[in-house]
């Protein structure tokens, strides 16, 4: 994670992308696995159920930090430019798991 946060801090650290593709390489196996013995174990993969899954485990650390980064952005963003109403509009994005699009949107 250190390497990442260089790379995006502008340190001349080579690869500092590296990690996160080795997040994705091992979250691939991981899920995988998970699917591969819910069909081992059933006949079948529920899709729906994974997501369901997925969706509680990941939900709480999301509105932490949704929340936090809200009240960061009252606390010591400016009033007078529109970056508070941004980050809002993200926000509500993040929770419905489509920041990217609401980011792409309104650049």
């Amino acid at each position: 994670m250190a390497a990442v946060v260089a790379f995006h801090a502008g340190l001349p650290l080579p690869g500092g992308f590296v990690e996160v593709d080795i997040f994705f390489v091992i979250s691939g196996y991981v899920i995988t696995g998970m699917l591969l013995r819910e069909l081992d174990k059933s006949g079948r993969i529920r899709l729906q159920r994974f997501y369901v899954r997925r969706l509680q485990r990941l939900y709480p650390a999301l509105t932490l930090v949704v929340a936090a980064t809200l009240l960061a952005s009252f606390l010591l963003g400016s009033p007078f430019d529109r970056q508070q109403e941004r980050t809002a509009l993200t926000a509500i994005g993040a929770m419905f798991m489509c920041a990217n699009a609401v980011v792409f949107l309104n650049t």
